[in-house]
């Protein structure tokens, strides 16, 4: 049997401890066509479980250099140059590491220095220096939360087609996203494996990498606060999938179950997957 996967390990860990069920294996590459878990209570499968993450080739490509940019601060990037808590998000497609190392810190630098929280390629002026020099970075947000664990701390999220930078006071933004994310036709093989289960709870586990996700800038920030705000909204699910986990690889995630709606539960560091936190 193959093992798993660091994403489908981290799954399989949440998933067992928030249900206080078991979780194996069930993918074992003996077939075609098989979903990656199965949820067991008293011997039966009850559930089937699909593992996916909201990453494409070209983010997991500039993963490498980021992660390891990351590794060199002890797992996350610092400037001692910087009060810190600044989430940035760049275009893969423009984005070059070398770049960025030495000159996003002096940006941020800047935009700390004039008691800037936020920049927004997609709506600030194009005669505003310090959004032209993002620019050039291929920076399309960059926005300071008001508080940081650590000081100087710099998280690099990746997004191909550009984001609003609304900051929400629910976490509706997930709800929206996450049944588009599942509908779409890269995720296809998610759903036929969850459909061809036969099982009554078909569940899709989506990890949201915090430095390399596609997702859109309203789930990562929802998803990286410390008391994450449960959506108003109910997912508007594919019908082959009931429930859904959507995971940040920061500390937290949102659970929908039929019936109870939505709520939270906890990412520990042994069940978080890497690179790709």
């Amino acid at each position: 049997m193959k093992p798993l996967g660091p994403e489908e390990e981290g799954a399989r860990a949440i998933v067992e401890q928030t249900l206080g069920l078991s979780v194996f294996q069930h993918d074992d590459g003996s077939d075609d066509g098989m979903y990656d878990l199965k949820v067991v209570r008293d011997g039966s499968i009850v559930a089937a479980l699909e593992v996916t993450i909201a990453a494409d080739q070209k983010s997991i490509e500039l993963s490498v250099p980021l992660s390891r940019l990351a590794s060199l601060h002890g797992g996350v990037w610092t400037d001692g140059r910087l009060r810190g808590g600044w989430l940035v998000t760049v275009d893969a497609a423009r984005t070059r590491v070398k770049d960025l190392s030495s000159e996003l810190p002096m940006l941020l630098a800047e935009l700390e220095a004039t008691n800037r929280p936020s920049l927004d390629r997609e709506y600030d002026s194009e005669a505003d220096a310090l959004a032209t020099q993002a620019d050039e970075l291929g920076v399309l947000f960059a926005w300071q939360s008001g508080t940081t664990s650590k000081p100087g701390s710099i998280y690099t999220t990746i997004d191909t087609r550009g984001l609003a930078g609304f900051v929400a006071e629910t976490g509706d933004a997930v709800a929206t996203w996450i049944g588009r994310f599942l509908k779409a036709k890269e995720r296809r093989d998610v759903r036929l494996k969850l459909g061809a289960s036969g099982l009554e709870a078909r569940h899709a586990f989506v990890w949201v990498p915090l430095l390399f996700t596609t997702a859109p800038f309203g789930v990562v920030e929802v998803l990286t606060r410390r008391a994450i705000p449960l959506p108003t909204l109910a997912p508007e699910l594919p019908t082959e999938i009931t429930d859904v986990w959507v995971a940040s690889t920061w500390d937290g995630g949102l659970r929908w179950t039929p019936g109870r709606g939505w709520s939270t539960f906890q990412v520990t560091p042994q069940s978080s997957p890497s690179p790709a936190s």
